[in-house]
């Protein structure tokens, strides 16, 4: 039985994207940086990035604004194929991480904490492990600094 990164990865080259496997600093790196942008909220309240080992728990606890279920897996289907999107682990005991060109595949829902984001952070989509919760899909806020 294939390991969680090589399905990941069969899914995205199925879908005819070209990944990369991410060295772990790149990995950690890419990871820091969609916290910055979409975990700023849990880290102000809390100091904390990550609630219960869990990235997308700041979509699902209230953290950060976000489209979930049918609503947000219709939103990532809009979405133009990107020069660079990445998917990495959304579980901190798991290091996972692709960077890619090309379309971000549903295909992706497949039961396993992916968080899917574009090479700018405008956009992310979180998968999860379960049915219940997700995926999320959300949007990059502007700050006052960045709106500028």
């Amino acid at each position: 039985m294939a390991g969680v990164d090589e399905r990941v990865e069969r899914v995205l080259v199925a879908a005819g994207c070209r990944p990369h496997r991410m060295e772990r600093r790149q990995l950690w790196s890419a990871q820091m940086d969609w916290r910055r942008v979409y975990a700023q909220h849990l880290h102000a309240a809390t100091g904390r990035w990550t609630e219960e080992k869990y990235d997308w728990h700041v979509f699902c606890r209230g953290h950060y604004p976000s489209a979930s279920g049918v609503e947000a897996e219709q939103r990532l289907l809009e979405l133009e194929p990107s020069e660079r999107f990445f998917v990495v682990s959304g579980w901190i005991e798991k290091d996972l991480g692709f960077a890619c060109s090309g379309k971000a595949p549903m295909e992706l829902k497949m039961r396993v904490d992916l968080l899917v984001f574009g090479g700018d952070l405008s956009w992310t989509m979180a998968f999860t492990h379960d049915d219940v919760h997700g995926p999320y899909f959300a949007e990059r806020m502007l700050s006052g600094a960045e709106a500028r």
